[in-house]
């Protein structure tokens, strides 16, 4: 395991965001078949959400699943649902006590406060950040959207990690 590049992220976007509908279905079936509950649980926790915020977990899911496949060459091991759960509500738990802290002490919640892949979590903010500004996601759609990402890194992350040991 290995602290992902900037330099990774970008080549995985800048490939992704060429995807003719051939390569677009060769990454759903990449991700499906190496994945197969990130979707589902993406869906689920976005459930209530607009048809275009789902939209947008599928295609954020789909690059964050490929960044951490190339970054472990092919070998991150399927994350079951209930691993994607435990991730998000210890996610929603770090959150909270960290907003307590800024609140109490004044500190600032950088990103590698919330993860060991900081590049990553940067490069799907600032994503959120272009989507809301184009006027395509809502803030609140750009939270919800955040912690779901955030929550699949880290329980990435894990799964890559057990494979070092």
């Amino acid at each position: 395991m290995h602290l992902i590049t900037r330099k990774e992220i970008e080549q995985v976007w800048k490939e992704m965001i060429g995807y003719d509908e051939q390569k677009a279905k060769e990454l759903d079936e990449r991700v499906s078949n190496s994945q197969p509950h990130v979707l589902p649980f993406a869906l689920a926790v976005l459930d209530e959400f607009p048809e275009a915020t789902q939209e947008w977990a599928v295609h954020l899911s789909y690059f964050v699943t490929e960044v951490f496949m190339r970054a472990s060459d092919n070998k991150l091991s399927a994350v079951s649902f209930e691993e994607f759960l435990d991730s998000y509500e210890s996610v929603g738990e770090q959150l909270f006590q960290l907003a307590e802290e800024a609140q109490d002490e004044g500190v600032s919640i950088s990103p590698d406060k919330l993860t060991a892949q900081p590049h990553l979590l940067t490069a799907v903010v600032e994503i959120l950040d272009a989507g809301e500004s184009e006027g395509a996601i809502s803030n609140s759609d750009v939270s919800a959207l955040l912690c779901l990402m955030l929550a699949i890194i880290n329980a990435y992350n894990n799964a890559w990690a057990r494979l070092s040991m």
